[in-house]
């Protein structure tokens, strides 16, 4: 029947969600089974189950680490907090891998709120310190404040008053910010009880009726509750059983509350209250309403509360028997809860060894991969610079060719204007031959023309002749 209706439910789906991308269909299955986490448990694995499957082909850490988280988280609000963990554990481990520490952020905030509810606060206040840590170098406001809120929850549980007031005060101060109305409410009603355990009445109800005042605003039943419920415990604390009725009847009306911690706490307190007025009847019937929802909620804590508070009353009625029946489902709860931790605590210290193994199996494939890169950086440098060397030896033999080519045209041009000077200065030559022969035939007939000199001296004894040719004539 179930595979009948996970078949059914899929194929329905599938159908909707036809013609987008993975990562959408993705998205809508992880949005369909958050959804559905409190109104059918079946819906929401099935959904949740059809988004893992897509994760897992795509084999993405972000969408595995959404996939978990989102199954721890369909767990938890249905009070299976031990199943949530190792949801939450597979989901860090795909989460720790992504540079973008938002989703592990939120991994660690969860697995806070588990181990709170699991009883085990101190690990849970490591968890939420954790989420702080990363928060704070996040740009989301209000998810840091988230933070703050929960540690500020969690020193509480532990009994460290004034770290609730420290972390409440800063929550506050970022919500006034961003002006979410919804949270000032949680936050007010916080930093009461900070006060009220610290005996600082007048700021303790200053701060249950901002935190009612800023609620009603929002329209907010949980937050409404809350207040409600710190102002009944305000007023029974001070002797004032009649007015503490009056703020936790007035929570009763508020809906949407029937299935809810604070519906838990609500009937609890009323106990409390028919207790002071002496009405048993009244009392018992409260305390057992808390019970029944605090065990279909399994949430444990709550059901300690419920078990010391029965085990008082009988106590205080001189009912041995019952107070002793109720010890002894409180110490065997609390046994329990002891025995999960230690439980717990072996398989996180699996998840640890299985998780250090994984990484050192990561970072030896990133190692080979970091090599692998190294090597083809390596390849392609060298052989960019092999291209650049032949680049430049072909540029140089281009560049010689050139010059081979310039300076033999040179050369041959050289060599035929040398040629035509040869052949000029032949003909020169030759011209300056005929010239000198011409004159030197012209100094004979000069020198035909004049008398021997011995004749001359012979007739004319004192003579001389002026003869000065220019050069030759």
């Amino acid at each position: 029947m179930y595979l009948l209706r996970k078949a059914f439910v899929i194929f329905l789906v599938s159908s909707c969600f036809s013609g987008i991308s993975q990562q959408q269909l993705f998205d809508r299955y992880n949005d369909s089974a958050n959804a559905n986490k409190k109104i059918s448990y079946v819906k929401a694995k099935l959904f949740i189950d059809s988004a893992l499957a897509i994760a897992k082909k795509s084999n993405t850490s972000e969408l595995l680490a959404r996939a978990y988280n989102t199954m721890g988280i369909i767990d938890e609000s249905n009070g299976k907090y031990t199943s949530a963990m190792e949801y939450y554990a597979e989901a860090e481990k795909y989460a720790l891998l992504l540079p973008d520490k938002t989703i592990l952020a939120k991994v660690y905030n969860n697995q806070g709120i588990s181990l709170e509810r699991l009883g085990d606060f101190h690990k849970s206040l490591a968890r939420h310190f954790k989420a702080l840590a990363i928060r704070e170098k996040l740009p989301d406001q209000k998810e840091l404040a988230v933070s703050h809120q929960n540690i500020a929850v969690t020193y509480y549980n532990l009994g460290t008053t004034s770290e609730l007031i420290n972390h409440s005060i800063i929550a506050i101060k970022i919500a006034e910010k961003l002006k979410d109305y919804k949270f000032l409410g949680e936050l007010y009603s916080n930093l009461g009880v900070g006060y009220f355990n610290t005996y600082q009445d007048s700021l303790a109800l200053k701060s249950y009726r901002m935190g009612l005042k800023y609620s009603t605003q929002a329209n907010d039943a949980a937050s409404m509750a809350s207040a409600y419920i710190n102002i009944g415990n305000f007023y029974l604390d001070l002797g004032y059983p009649a007015k503490a009725m009056e703020a936790l009847k007035n929570s009763l009306s508020i809906k949407d509350l029937s299935n809810s911690e604070k519906y838990i706490d609500i009937n609890n307190n009323l106990a409390s209250v028919f207790e002071r007025l002496n009405r048993p009847d009244s009392a018992i019937h409260y305390y057992n309403i808390a019970l029944k929802q605090a065990q279909a909620s399994n949430y444990k804590p709550k059901i300690l509360d419920v078990y010391r508070n029965l085990r008082m009353f009988y106590f205080r009625k001189n009912d041995f028997k019952k107070s002793y029946d109720y010890l002894d489902k409180y110490l065997r709860l609390k046994e329990e809860i002891l025995n999960e931790k230690n439980l717990k605590n072996i398989a996180e210290l699996e998840t640890v060894y299985k998780t250090e193994q994984q990484a050192q199996k990561i970072a030896l494939l990133n190692s080979a991969n970091e090599m692998e890169q190294q090597k083809n950086r390596s390849s392609r440098l060298l052989l960019i610079i092999s291209l650049i060397c032949l680049l430049c030896v072909c540029l140089a033999a281009i560049s010689f060719y050139k010059n081979y080519r310039n300076k033999k045209r040179d050369n041959l041009l050289l060599i035929d204007k040398n040629t035509q000077i040869e052949e000029q200065k032949e003909i020169l030559a030759e011209k300056n031959k005929e010239i000198l022969d011409s004159i030197t035939y012209a100094k004979r007939l000069q020198q035909a023309i004049l008398p021997p000199q011995s004749y001359i001296d012979r007739y004319f004894p004192d003579n001389f002749v002026l003869y000065k040719p220019k050069d030759i004539v």
